[in-house]
């Protein structure tokens, strides 16, 4: 397996509303439950939605961040074909599919769902997997590619999960595309990267990738992030993000 470096690739300098990323992470109220409760058996439907794009996209480049319309200002050309995930494998399918259950047991607690169809209304962040990131964004190295936000104000924006390996068959497990997938979409809702061993933000390579990540109420995050935090409480901006269930 190649050894790849994690790329939060910043096309804006600022990080949105400041004033909204401290409320975010202050204490939670005497009235607020601390974390969203978790989530046994079938789950209610949720408010919100992330589609998983693993069958190939085509996205414009431009002055843009917008799911509905394939238009990111991350990608190299005019016009990116992104190809499907793990296009050549026969089971790809099947790590699809299973890699969609382990995001949404990732996200169980808050009130979105995860899809592998595109919704055909209403506003839904979309993470697109496949392809690498020399030729998708014209940076190598990368395993995630978002705009740097500090809120979840744009619920319909895109980010990047870039194939891990070139092996067949391949080497990264469903759970390593799954966590990272997991932390995509948490900087679409304005998480900045952790350094805390088992967090869903935890996404550099030395991160342990063997069980499910969770989101946590005091991560330590990547010095130098755009939202200038030194821990976040990653429950409590989900929660602001999108509820819970």
């Amino acid at each position: 397996m190649k050894s790849f470096t994690l790329m939060f690739m910043a096309v804006i300098a600022g990080c949105g509303d400041d004033g909204g990323s401290a409320a975010a992470d202050a204490p939670p109220r005497a009235d607020a439950p601390p974390s969203c409760p978790a989530q046994t058996g079938t789950l209610t439907a949720g408010s919100h939605k992330v589609f998983l794009a693993f069958e190939g996209v085509t996205v414009t480049l431009g002055d843009c961040d917008d799911a509905k319309t394939n238009c990111s200002s991350l990608v190299a050309q005019a016009s990116t074909q992104v190809p499907a995930f793990l296009a050549a494998e026969s089971t790809r399918a099947a790590h699809a599919s299973t890699i969609a259950g382990m995001v949404q047991d990732a996200l169980a607690p808050f009130s979105i769902d995860v899809v592998t169809t595109r919704p055909a209304s209403g506003d839904y962040w979309m993470v697109v997997v496949g392809g690498t990131s020399d030729t998708v964004t014209g940076m190598s190295g990368a395993l995630v590619a978002a705009k740097p936000v500090c809120d979840a104000t744009n619920k319909a924006s895109v980010a990047f999960a870039f194939e891990q390996d070139s092996e067949s068959p391949p080497t990264t497990s469903d759970r390593a595309y799954a966590n990272t997938i997991a932390g995509a979409l948490g900087s679409l809702t304005g998480l900045v990267q952790s350094t805390r061993s088992g967090d869903c933000m935890c996404l550099a390579t030395t991160c342990p990738q063997t069980q499910l990540c969770t989101f946590g109420t005091l991560a330590a995050t990547k010095p130098g992030n755009t939202c200038m935090r030194d821990t976040q409480n990653e429950q409590l901006l989900l929660m602001d993000a999108v509820g819970c269930r």
